[in-house]
């Protein structure tokens, strides 16, 4: 009997480590296209998103949620299309604001913002003003432990980092941590139930990612850089529950 349960266990490990890799997905942008990262965590290998829904010169933000990749535009509208899937490309809201941070979470539900933050169904194709936040975003949004992370600044101050921003009451949101100034924020999964974090920032044409510890709120240090001028980045696993 002992010797049945350990093998099931052993089972549901491998098919937990199995899924996450599969799942396993970072994408960073220009203005001009989308760029998949291959190489694992804290690797600078890429290759291109050649379907880009029709948006060449036009990106600002990007989200990813399982098989569907989100992008907002500088002409202010909010795009999905299947990554991989030609002719999937699908104008979900033809007339909003460009707004430079957005992600998924966990059940699918998009937000974005730069000051203020709006929640959008693709389900029901609602839109919600959920009001103004007290801090500015630098360029990303991203989900981790349930908490809603934006990498920006703070425009009393100015003073960079990621905060924590409180959906249900926003002038309650606070400061998780001080960071330099990140436009992209990158998650990957490397066991079960644990992740690597990342920031990216940019400076004219190089951009870097610098390794987080978003448990213990420490900066890690930089791990590679892209020769491109990079405006977000988006990773399936931000929107993971863990």
């Amino acid at each position: 009997m002992m010797k049945v349960i350990l093998i099931l266990l052993g089972v549901l490990f491998i098919n937990c480590c199995e899924n996450q890799l599969h799942g396993q997905s970072a994408y960073v942008n220009t203005q001009q296209g989308i760029y998949r990262l291959t190489g694992g965590p804290g690797n600078c290998t890429r290759t291109p998103v050649t379907d880009i829904c029709n948006s060449a010169n036009l990106l600002l933000s990007i989200a990813v949620y399982k098989d569907t990749l989100y992008c907002n535009t500088w002409s202010g509208e909010l795009k999905r299309f299947i990554i991989g899937v030609p002719g999937s490309c699908r104008v979900l809201l033809p007339n909003i604001s460009a707004e430079n941070a957005m992600t998924v979470d966990k059940d699918g539900i998009i937000y974005m913002g730069t000051r203020k933050l709006y929640r959008y169904n693709p389900h029901t194709n609602v839109l919600t003003d959920l009001g103004n936040m007290p801090f500015t975003s630098g360029g990303d949004l991203i989900f981790f432990k349930d908490k809603l992370l934006l990498a920006g600044s703070d425009p009393v101050d100015m003073s960079t980092g990621i905060y924590e921003i409180n959906i249900n009451n926003l002038a309650a949101s606070t400061l998780y941590m001080s960071t330099p100034g990140f436009i992209g924020l990158i998650s990957y999964p490397v066991a079960c139930g644990s992740s690597r974090y990342f920031g990216i920032s940019t400076t004219g044409n190089n951009s870097q990612l610098t390794e987080l510890d978003l448990v213990n709120k420490v900066v890690i240090g930089n791990s590679c850089s892209i020769p491109l001028e990079l405006l977000d980045a988006a990773s399936s696993t931000g929107n993971r529950p863990g």
